[in-house]
């Protein structure tokens, strides 16, 4: 009865489940699970020998369940990007899976299962599809990384606020120009109240507050406004900064 109940909580979740006894036999394939792989339960329900994995892999092998179930196999482990283990809960992710036969990024998250006396009966598995994420991901770490590239070979110093935190972040160009490094300040994050305190010339800040103060009021996501102040270097030089004034982004 117990069982039967844990059986539909499991059916109901979000994220395709599935359930293996100390066999490898599987005994709970939920709906999500059906959707991910196309195969319905009553097909694969109390199957053995990894039949569980060919939906997912094309082929019959251990994955990540029966990591949880078996402990650490170097040769599964490999066909991962990685497996990160807290306690009994193994985490893994991999670009080797075809569900549908389409190629996918598939994130598990596996954990053996006891009875109530603490003898092990099982283990189960979740994963997600987490392919159209990760491709957006890459595609803007690649538009950084171009920007970067951009910023660099047209000498721009880049800065974004965070409104909410109160600090600015800076990249390489910008501390260049200010004749310091990130090393020196401690890292590219730095609160405004020291930014202005130590390198905005006493008679402009209040300037730059106002800017900022209509930046952060717009709700124009394409707001800009032109900036121009003087500025104090670390070496006791000063010079006046030109800079597009964007809406911040966070």
């Amino acid at each position: 009865m117990r069982g039967d109940i844990l059986a539909r909580i499991i059916d109901f979740l979000p994220d395709a489940t599935f359930v293996i006894d100390t066999a490898g036999r599987v005994i709970v394939w939920n709906r999500a699970m059906e959707e991910l792989t196309g195969v319905p339960a009553d097909d694969i329900l109390g199957k053995r020998e990894y039949e569980y994995a060919i939906p997912l892999y094309g082929e019959r092998r251990p994955i990540l369940i029966d990591l949880a179930l078996r402990g650490p196999d170097e040769e599964t482990e490999k066909r991962y990007e990685y497996v990160h283990r807290a306690g009994e809960c193994l985490v893994a992710q991999t670009r080797g899976a075809r569900p549908r036969g389409e190629n996918a990024i598939l994130w598990g998250r596996a954990r053996p299962l006891y009875d109530g006396e603490g003898r092990l009966i099982g283990a189960t598995e979740s994963i997600r599809d987490v392919t159209a994420w990760r491709t957006v991901e890459q595609a803007l770490e690649e538009n950084r990384r171009k920007l970067a590239e951009a910023m660099d070979l047209a000498h721009l110093a880049h800065w974004e606020l965070d409104v909410a935190r109160g600090s600015f972040t800076f990249n390489d160009r910008f501390y260049t120009l200010y004749g310091t490094t990130a090393e020196e300040e401690g890292g590219y994050e730095m609160l405004a109240e020291r930014y202005f305190r130590v390198f905005v010339h006493p008679d402009d800040r209040q300037v730059i507050t106002g800017e900022l103060e209509k930046a952060v009021a717009s709700s124009d996501a394409d707001f800009v406004s032109q900036l121009e102040h003087r500025i104090i270097r670390r070496d006791g030089g000063s010079q006046t900064d030109r800079r597009p004034n964007p809406h911040p982004l966070r």
